[in-house]
Order: C-alpha cells, then sequence, then structure tokens
C-alpha cells in the first residue's frame, strides 16, 4: 500500500554529490553525464548544505564554485517520510528532488517526482 511505503523504501541510494567547491563546468558536466537535473551539495564532513539543479548553472562562468550559487537551506526528508509526505513537500515547494538524510545531516539518498510517479504507477495509484 502507498500510504505505508517510505523515503528508505523507494530512494535512490547512489546519489552522486558535489561539494561547494566544485565549479560550475564540473557540474554542468556531472548533469550532462549522469543524465539528471540536480546535485546534494555536501561539505567537508558529508552533510547536505545545499541543492544544485541545471537552472541554477545555466549563465554561470566556468569557474564559479557551486557553494555561491547552490540553493540553501535544502528541503530534505528523514528516511521514515512517507511517500504521501514526500509527494507533498515537492508540490508545496515546487521542487523535483528531496535529499533523504540522517542523522547530523548526512546523505543517505534522494527521491525525485519520477520515483514518486513510478511508485503510484507500480502500486496502482494506492488503491
Amino acid at each position: 500500500m502507498l500510504a505505508n511505503r517510505t523515503a528508505q523504501d523507494i530512494m535512490r541510494s547512489d546519489v552522486l554529490s558535489i561539494s561547494t567547491e566544485t565549479r560550475a563546468k564540473e557540474v554542468e558536466t556531472l548533469l550532462a553525464t549522469h543524465r539528471v537535473s540536480g546535485l546534494p551539495v555536501v561539505d567537508e564532513s558529508g552533510q547536505v548544505v545545499g541543492i544544485v539543479s541545471a537552472l541554477d548553472v545555466l549563465g554561470k562562468r566556468p569557474t564559479t564554485r557551486a557553494g555561491t550559487f547552490m540553493s540553501s537551506p535544502v528541503v530534505a526528508v528523514g528516511p521514515s517520510a512517507t511517500i504521501l509526505e514526500i509527494a507533498r513537500i515537492l508540490t508545496e515547494h515546487r521542487i523535483k528532488r528531496v535529499p533523504v538524510i540522517g542523522r547530523e545531516g548526512k546523505l543517505l539518498g534522494i527521491v525525485t517526482r519520477a520515483d514518486i510517479v513510478r511508485e503510484v504507477a507500480e502500486l496502482g495509484g494506492g488503491q
């Protein structure tokens, strides 16, 4: 049942992330190469400090560092957030992805709108 599924059940745990020092040119390359539209930004300790989307990087000088154009603070969820809660957050904030973070703000995974749609389709709309 859809209502019982959580972020931990559907998140992608093999998440590519970048640092605040990653330059715009490298961000563009990573987005294109991995066919994703956004990346979590983590600090030296692995805490999520921002998100960079394809829109954020457009028009930036190649040497501009991600820390200057990332979106922050981050809208994130914990691993026990339900799919319905995540869908509400994505809709309310008009965002495409939420990092799933554990204790101390460490990145555990990511859930995208496409993940939610896929889950709903597989479970027949939660019926």
